[in-house]
């Protein structure tokens, strides 16, 4: 009997017996209680692990295992709002059953069903759904409701504090167009998992920069201040680096060489889906909010890395030169769908080609050593993000992230809770863990980040990173005089940090091009500094499973890395460091 007619069969038995109903709502309370028992067991391995020194064995395994990936660890009784993420409300993340040639021969054993065939049942419910592959085998579900309208691409996102609602409905029924968002999504969730037809099904999550967590203005010629760096590090022209960000702004004299890959024209804001210009239109989330701001934050970032993205005539000193940077676009409005980000992933790393309208495939041929993505969501590491970030770290990909800017563990936020990433946290003038970075075992490297709370030097002048970005209202920071106009700005945050490592990996490169990715990552953390259990710490009540400090009352330890860049370490290119 063949594959198909055993599928066949077993969809018939499936409409006769279940008429497609959503079987898991039949089983709600114990869906719940096996949910609680692993998030309560996540919670205790997360407690005895914390007040744990970071791994010793970081030079062995340059990027260490992470099993720690928890749904909730911020403290339940403080600022909530840390753990408020956006899905959309009308997309899914599918992971299809890999079925062997074993299983496949093996007749007497039940298949699971067609994904499909499973898929196409949903249209009885009155569903308008479109199946999209994505790089790696998963698949994208999008779907419209029966009776309802077009949404601007703002109102299809759902904002959630902690999880989507139980499925609700009667007798295990799809609900109709009477339900929320919420409860239609939780009981389509619930019908995919347990149809056996795939290992995973995750919302598609909206990602959000790590945009810096303040800024003040600053004037042109503040050369005394903590980023001024004389000359930027020239890195090997065939070195290339991805920067998997917001695009980069239109500028005279700058072009960018990537690929656009927000899939949805509605949030690209640019009249088209993926294609090969990765220009920034902006990615303010209501366009008729005039209140939002567009970030910019990849072309902020672009400028602050490599004097190859100032405009012209611009005297500011970035931390390198040169190199293969290929601009990746991977948010437009709102932030960055998980989908779009994990196709990018495999393009980063040459593994798949970007079709674009009336043109050839774009590859990235040869693939980026080096990825910079600074964007961020809550919870625990989907499943279709780290095989996308497995495979692009089999063919030598380093990815560096930021540990994020919530003052909380980053072990609760992906990709920073991720196997196969470098997480930066963010330090200060003196090398100490700043108030605002997340921290946690997730962490691998705390490198300068800028406080702008601080003034160590005593200059009258806050310690922040000095960025390329036109501003009004400044003052020159040395005579305290009044300027109108200026093109600097002093901002804060672990993307700057996460820049720093960039910067000092892509210099390592450029200085030893025949080592092996295990070889160069050995070489980077050998290098750095230690850091002392006091450097890195906070309020006992906000640091939860944190050792207490001997000799400082209520503070207590936070993981912050193996090691940090620091500004008394001899380094000739972050621009952070003298």
């Amino acid at each position: 009997m063949s594959i198909v007619v055993i599928r066949l069969i077993a969809l018939f038995t499936s409409l006769v017996l279940g008429g497609l109903t959503l079987s898991a709502c039949d089983r709600v309370e114990e869906r719940k209680a096996r949910l609680n028992t692993l998030i309560d067991a996540s919670k205790q391995q997360i407690s005895d692990t914390l007040d744990r020194k970071p791994s010793g064995n970081l030079i062995a395994d340059p990027i260490r295992e992470r099993s720690i990936h928890a749904p909730v660890l911020v403290p339940e009784d403080r600022d909530l709002q840390r753990q408020t993420f956006w899905i959309l409300a009308d997309s899914l993340i599918l992971t299809p059953v890999d079925i062997t040639e074993e299983a496949e021969q093996e007749t007497s054993a039940p298949l699971p069903p067609d994904p499909d065939l499973l898929l196409s049942g949903l249209k009885s419910y009155g569903l308008t759904i479109e199946v999209t592959e994505l790089s790696g085998g998963s698949l994208r579900l999008n779907f419209q409701r029966e009776n309802t309208d077009e949404r601007p691409f703002h109102q299809r996102i759902l904002e959630l504090k902690d999880s989507l609602p139980d499925c609700e409905a009667q007798s295990g029924i799809l609900p109709g167009s009477q339900h929320s968002d919420e409860k239609f999504l939780s009981c389509l969730m619930a019908y995919l998992e347990t149809s056996g037809a795939f290992s995973a099904v995750s919302p598609d999550v909206l990602l959000q920069p790590a945009t810096p967590s303040a800024s003040k203005p600053a004037s042109p010629v503040a050369t005394s201040a903590w980023s001024y760096t004389p000359s930027p590090v020239t890195l090997s022209s065939d070195l290339g680096i991805a920067f998997m960000d917001t695009g980069l702004v239109e500028t005279r004299g700058v072009s960018a060489s990537g690929v656009d890959f927000v899939s949805d024209p509605a949030q690209a804001g640019d009249g088209s889906g993926r294609d090969g210009i990765p220009t920034d239109p902006g990615d303010q989330c209501d366009p008729d909010n005039v209140l939002q701001q567009n970030s910019q934050h990849g072309t902020n970032s672009a400028r602050l890395f490599s004097k190859d993205f100032l405009p012209e005539q611009n005297a500011f000193q970035s931390m390198t030169s040169g190199g293969d940077i290929k601009t990746v676009r991977i948010s437009g409005r709102c932030g960055a769908r998980l989908s779009d980000l994990t196709d990018a992933i495999y393009w980063v790393a040459g593994l798949t080609g970007q079709s674009t309208e009336n043109a050839a495939p774009i590859w990235n041929t040869p693939a980026s050593s080096f990825a910079y993505l600074p964007f961020a969501g809550y919870g625990a590491c989907p499943q279709v993000l780290q095989t996308a970030l497995d495979n692009a770290a089999g063919v030598g990909v380093i990815f560096i992230v930021p540990a994020g800017n919530n003052g909380a563990s980053a072990d609760a936020y992906f990709p920073a809770n991720c196997r196969q990433v470098i997480t930066v946290a963010a330090s200060d003038r003196t090398g100490e863990l700043t108030a605002y970075s997340n921290y946690g075992q997730s962490i691998d490297v705390l490198a300068p980040g800028g406080d702008l709370a601080a003034d160590l030097d005593q200059d009258g002048w806050p310690d922040g990173m000095i960025i390329p970005q036109s501003a009004s209202d400044c003052r020159d920071p040395i005579t305290n005089a009044q300027v109108e106009n200026c093109h600097l700005l002093m901002k804060e945050g672990t993307s700057l940090a996460a820049l720093h490592v960039l910067a000092k990996l892509a210099q390592l490169r450029t200085e030893h091009p025949e080592y092996t990715r295990q070889e160069l990552l050995m070489s980077f953390f050998e290098d750095l500094s230690p850091v002392s259990q006091s450097a890195c710490r906070g309020p006992c009540p906000d640091t939860p499973g944190g050792s207490p400090i001997t000799d400082m009352p209520g503070q207590c330890h936070r993981a912050c890395g193996a090691g940090q860049i620091t500004a008394s370490q001899p380094l000739t290119l972050p621009a952070g460091v003298n």
